[in-house]
């Protein structure tokens, strides 16, 4: 018996590892960057076991998770949560310690406000729903879209990167088959905006959260 008082984390490390690595070997089996979601550990120790398989860019959802990882050594950061202007200092201070950081957008209020604010460069995710609702802009909506990109190129502190959208309605499905069909209709949906941009924007990269 374990003598627990409070509520603690109890991790089976070698099967920890081993999905990571599995992690690892699908992604490169399949030709995509990983880019692990760091939210659910929010440990240092863990995100070691990443870097040891030669991860280097991760994913967070807060800007104080983003904090806490750039104070244990990683530089390449995304924030996957529409980014609060408020926390611009903290940003700053990210970004003056070499951070790349990479932020998700939703409107053209917000890079005006960070344009003004911001004391170097990062690189933007337009975020999109394609169903989910709960945040991003509907994938439907390419003129919305289009005005962040354009907004995006022609601010002094943002680059525009690519297209970002989390298909949560997965967590509600039924089957597998139901999951499988949200995601095929998520990238449909995510690959059809990016095609409508295309021309003016044809290096946009896709993230599928």
């Amino acid at each position: 018996m374990l003598n627990i008082t409070r509520p603690t984390l109890l991790l089976d490390e070698s099967k920890c590892k081993r999905n990571i690595q599995e992690m690892v070997l699908k992604s490169e089996r399949l030709g995509v960057k990983l880019v692990p979601h760091f939210k659910t550990h929010q440990s240092d120790v863990i995100g070691g076991w990443f870097k040891n398989l030669g991860i280097e860019a991760i994913t967070v959802s807060s800007v104080k998770m983003a904090e806490y990882f750039a104070a244990n050594g990683w530089r390449n950061i995304t924030i996957a949560f529409p980014i609060n202007v408020l926390e611009v200092d903290v940003l700053n201070q990210m970004i003056s310690s070499s951070v790349d950081l990479t932020l998700l957008i939703v409107s053209t209020e917000s890079i005006m406000v960070l344009d003004k604010k911001l004391k170097g460069h990062v690189k933007v995710l337009i975020e999109l729903d394609a169903g989910y609702n709960r945040t991003g802009v509907p994938t439907e909506d390419v003129e919305a879209i289009r005005q962040i990109a354009e907004a995006t190129t022609k601010s002094n502190h943002l680059d525009l990167y690519g297209l970002y959208c989390h298909p949560g309605n997965t967590y509600h499905a039924e089957s597998v088959e139901q999951i499988k069909g949200l995601w095929a209709d998520a990238i449909a949906k995510v690959v059809q905006v990016k095609s409508q941009l295309s021309l003016e924007y044809p290096a946009l990269t896709l993230r599928m959260g």
